[in-house]
C-alpha cells in the first residue's frame, strides 16, 4: 500500500489536482512569472493530468509586437511523444508517414487544426525537470481533444488592454489542511482556466476556427504497442484492449474511439456508461448498444457471468442500454429536439448509423478503414460539405 502524501491542500473548484504539485508532478506557476527568458505568463488555459497549459507573451524582443503563445508545461520527467507527433503531422515529408495523415493533408482545412510547434525547452524547478513547448494559443471546448482558436486581434492588444477585455487572472490562494506553510512545491495561488472568446451559447460555425490537441498518448504507424497498454478513456477504448490485451494496436483502434468521437459531438449523452463505471459494465454496455461479443471473446471474458446469464440475457435490468437505433433516438434525437437544436432527417440518421455500426464493428479487422470513413455517405454529403466552411 502507497504511503499518504506527507501535506494536503484544500480542495479548490475548478484547479487541476493540486496533489500533483510533489516531487514527480506539476511546475509551480504563478501570474507574471518568465519561462525560458523569454515566456512572460499572462492566464492558464486548462490543465491536464500529465500537464498544465498557460497564455503567454513572448517577450524575447522587446521593440516587435510581443505575441500570444500557449506554453504546456508536462510534469517532471515525463517521457511524452508530444512534440515528435507534432513535428511529423507539421511536415512536409515526414520520414514515416502514418496512413492517417495522408487523408487529413488532402484536406487544407484539416491542415490548419493541426498546430505549429514553435519552441521547446526545459524548466527545472522544486518538483523536477520538465519538459516546455510552445504552440498557437486556443480554448479547450470539452469536445474529446478539439480546441477553439483563440479570438483574433488578440496579439494587437497590450497586456492592460488584455485584462480590460476579458478581466483578471481568477486565482485562490492555496492553503494546506494542517496549517502548516506551503511547500516550495506549490504555488501561492491556483490560477483557474480563464474564459476567453465568446460564451458556448453564442458560438457559431462561422466562429469555429478548430484545432486539435493533447498528442501525448498519438502513435505513428510504425510504433508498435499493444492493446493492454492503451491510455484511451473508458469510454472510448476499443474492446480488444481488455479481450485481446496482446494484440497490437492499430489504426483501427482509432476507427473505433473516431466513432464514440461523433457520437459526442452530435449527441447529449455518450454512447457507453462509463462514469463511475467498470471495464466490464462498459462492456455490458458495448453488448446491449452494438449486439453480442465474437465467440472467442465471449468465451474468455472472465466477467461476463456476474453480468450476463448462460442465455446472453442481462442479470441486472437497471441502466441496461438499447440496441443502436433507439439508443440513437433515446440519446442524440431525443434532447436535440428537447433543446431546439434540430434533429437528423430520417435519411441523415440511416446514414450515420449505417457510419458507425462499420465503425464499431468488435473485431478490429471488421472496422472500416479511414479511407472507408472519408467515402462513407453521411461523409460525404453532410459532414465533409460543413466541415469545409469551417474557416481555415
Amino acid at each position: 500500500m502507497s504511503q499518504e502524501p506527507d501535506f494536503r491542500y484544500e480542495w479548490i473548484d475548478g484547479a487541476e489536482p493540486l496533489e500533483l504539485y510533489s516531487p514527480g508532478g506539476y511546475h509551480p506557476i504563478n501570474i507574471d512569472d518568465v519561462l525560458h527568458h523569454r515566456y512572460r505568463i499572462v492566464d492558464k488555459l486548462g490543465y491536464g493530468g500529465y500537464s498544465t497549459v498557460w497564455l503567454a507573451r513572448d517577450i524575447r524582443d522587446q521593440a516587435q509586437p510581443q505575441p500570444f503563445v500557449a506554453v504546456k508545461v508536462g510534469i517532471s520527467d515525463s517521457q511524452s511523444k508530444e512534440t515528435g507527433i507534432l513535428r511529423v503531422l507539421n511536415s512536409d515529408n515526414p520520414s514515416s508517414p502514418s496512413p492517417l495523415l495522408i487523408p487529413l493533408r488532402q484536406l487544407s482545412a484539416g491542415r490548419s487544426a493541426i498546430p505549429p510547434l514553435l519552441d521547446e525547452f526545459q524548466i527545472i524547478g522544486p518538483n523536477g525537470t520538465h519538459p516546455c513547448y510552445t504552440t498557437l494559443p486556443a480554448q479547450y471546448i470539452h469536445l474529446c481533444n478539439v480546441f477553439s482558436k483563440l479570438p483574433s486581434g488578440m496579439d494587437d492588444m497590450s497586456t492592460e488592454q488584455f485584462i480590460k477585455e476579458y478581466g483578471k487572472p481568477e486565482t485562490v490562494e492555496l492553503t494546506m489542511r494542517n496549517r502548516k506553510p506551503l511547500p516550495p512545491n506549490a504555488p501561492a495561488r491556483a490560477v483557474l482556466p480563464g474564459r476567453l472568446g465568446k460564451p458556448a451559447k453564442q458560438f457559431e460555425l462561422s466562429d469555429a476556427s478548430i484545432m486539435l490537441g493533447d498528442f501525448g498518448e498519438a502513435l505513428l504507424a510504425s510504433d508498435t504497442r499493444v492493446a493492454q497498454e492503451s491510455h484511451a478513456p473508458l469510454s472510448s477504448r476499443p474492446p480488444e484492449a481488455q479481450l485481446d490485451p496482446q494484440i497490437r494496436l492499430t489504426s483501427s483502434a482509432d476507427i473505433w474511439s473516431l466513432a464514440v468521437a461523433i457520437w459526442d459531438l452530435v449527441g447529449m449523452k455518450s454512447i457507453f456508461n462509463a462514469s463511475f463505471a467498470t471495464a466490464d459494465e462498459v462492456l455490458a454496455d458495448m453488448i446491449d448498444v452494438l449486439g453480442p461479443l465474437p465467440r472467442e471473446w465471449s468465451e474468455s471474458w472472465s466477467g461476463r457471468d456476474e453480468l450476463f446469464d448462460p442465455n446472453g440475457e442481462r442479470r441486472v435490468k437497471i441502466n441496461t442500454l438499447p440496441p443502436i437505433d433507439k439508443h440513437f433516438d433515446d440519446r442524440v434525437q431525443f434532447y436535440r429536439q428537447k433543446r431546439n437544436m434540430g434533429i437528423f432527417s430520417d435519411e441523415e440518421k440511416a446514414a450515420l448509423l449505417v457510419l458507425l455500426r462499420g465503425m464499431l464493428k468488435f473485431h478490429p479487422d471488421d472496422r472500416l478503414s479511414v479511407d472507408d470513413v472519408l467515402k462513407s455517405k453521411w461523409m460525404v454529403k453532410w459532414a465533409l460539405p460543413e466541415f469545409e466552411r469551417i474557416p481555415g
